[in-house]
């Protein structure tokens, strides 16, 4: 406002108002200087000046559209991209959008592509920690299998000890037998540990002092020439000589190597009981390398035995068992189907005393509803009244009831507690041979799960 003030209280022959009245006048205002100078007053003359300033004419006005034209089509056969002058905010806005559409496109992209290495990752943990899971069961069965390897192998060490002390028995009973035991010099675990890491650090220190003398063997002798007569005059600074005791080093070393590397002849006395001993161990050790083959070749045949045991339980014997087996449940179950059959002819019999009553009654005379008794009593005295009629028997005495036979059903009672007997017992027997041989096949399949299991996560492995 102050800059205004000051503008509007110039005087009337400013610049501003010259400059003004010149680009107006140019343009056609119909105005004189005086009328112009006159209105040049206030914020009119700010409006004034604005426009003589900014406002021009058709002829400047045709020659910017012009050039706008031919800036355009030169931008539109240049190769480089520009942004277009004349695109409004709302082009620039969209252009802005869709740059942020891409953008985001882009960094959800690679939000993705971390999202999958990170699932990758996961998923590769997790297969780890399965892997070391599988790993320490493993383990665990491994150790299982172990220990009950050398259970087994106690267990057959056993056996083979028993066998070799039965042989040795039956085929050279006088013969002093070998002991299977080990020698009391052999050396302990204790031993042998401490006799690996002797042998570690020997292996460590001469390993250590190939380095060293092949560092020595690179370095060239003026090195170690020049640093032997470095060395040399500090440590013998008041001996005058020290010359002479470089030249007495060097000779010395020479001497020294040309000793150990000229071949040298170690003759040592050998005594007979030294030979004698070795001897004796070497006898001792060759009966016990027999022993381990004899040993070796009963466990093979032993094995052999249990292989064709175990093939005989689980494909020989099952088939036949099975058959066996078949058999008697279809005799089993005829000979039920008859007792049946005969248990249901007896039930199907038991209605006709009621028939056998009725009848009975109207032979007699008598009604249906007459008692048991009363009937008993009413047959008997018609059959002594027959009797006597006929003359048949004694009329004091009754006729004798008829005897059965039960010779042959008693055989026949103790035929089939025979056959009972017989057909128990022979499924009892092949019901333990099952048994017996269901137990052997599962340990074999047991022990082909084990091995199969075994055998898989090493070739995993």
């Amino acid at each position: 406002m102050v800059a205004k003030k000051t503008k509007t209280n110039a005087p009337a022959n400013g610049s501003g108002l010259t400059s003004s009245y010149t680009s107006l006048s140019s343009l056609g205002a119909p105005v004189t200087p005086e009328e112009f100078t006159r209105l040049y007053n206030g914020p009119l003359a700010d409006a004034l000046e604005f426009l003589g300033e900014h406002i021009v004419g058709r002829k400047s006005a045709a020659i910017a559209r012009h050039n706008l034209l031919h800036w355009q089509e030169e931008r539109s056969k240049s190769n480089l991209r520009q942004p277009d002058t004349t695109r409004s905010d709302a082009d620039k806005a969209v252009a802005r959008l869709l740059s942020a559409r891409k953008s985001s496109e882009i960094y959800i992209g690679q939000l993705q592509d971390r999202q999958e290495k990170h699932d990758a990752t996961l998923a590769k943990l997790n297969d780890l920690q399965k892997e070391l899971a599988h790993k320490k069961k493993l383990l665990l069965l491994l150790e299982v299998l172990e220990a009950k390897q050398d259970l087994r192998m106690k267990r057959i060490e056993a056996m083979t000890k028993a066998i070799d002390d039965s042989k040795n028995t039956l085929v050279q009973p006088r013969k002093q037998i070998l002991s299977t035991m080990n020698p009391p010099d052999m050396p302990s675990k204790q031993g042998e540990w401490s006799r690996i890491s002797n042998v570690k650090d020997s292996m460590a220190g001469l390993h250590s002092y190939n380095i060293r003398l092949s560092r020595l063997l690179q370095s060239p002798l003026e090195d170690v020439m020049l640093r032997l007569q470095a060395v040399t005059p500090r440590s013998f600074s008041s001996d005058p000589d020290h010359a002479q005791l470089i030249v007495r080093c060097i000779s010395f070393a020479h001497a020294k190597a040309h000793q150990k590397l000229s071949p040298q002849l170690v003759t040592r006395s050998v005594r007979n009981r030294d030979l004698e001993a070795k001897m004796q161990s070497n006898k001792k050790k060759g009966l016990q390398l027999q022993e381990l083959a004899d040993r070796s070749m009963a466990l093979r045949v032993l094995c052999g035995n249990l292989v064709a045991s175990i093939v005989y339980f689980t494909e020989i014997l099952p088939p036949a068992v099975r058959l066996s087996l078949q058999d008697e449940s279809r005799l089993s179950k005829s000979h039920v189907d008859i007792l049946r059959s005969l248990i249901a002819g007896e039930r199907l019999t038991e209605p006709a005393e009621e028939s056998f009553l009725t009848l009975v009654t109207q032979v007699c005379r008598m009604r249906g509803n007459a008692r048991v008794s009363t009937i008993l009593d009413k047959v008997e005295r018609e059959i002594k009244q027959s009797h006597r009629r006929f003359n048949l028997v004694d009329p004091d005495r009754l006729a004798q009831p008829v005897v059965v036979d039960r010779t042959l059903i008693d055989n026949h009672r103790s035929t089939m507690g025979t056959a009972h007997d017989r057909a128990t017992k022979l499924l009892l027997r092949k019901g333990e041979k099952s048994v017996v041989g269901r137990s052997l096949a599962n340990d074999v399949e047991a022990l082909l799960r084990e091995s199969r299991l075994v055998i898989g996560l090493s070739s995993k492995d």
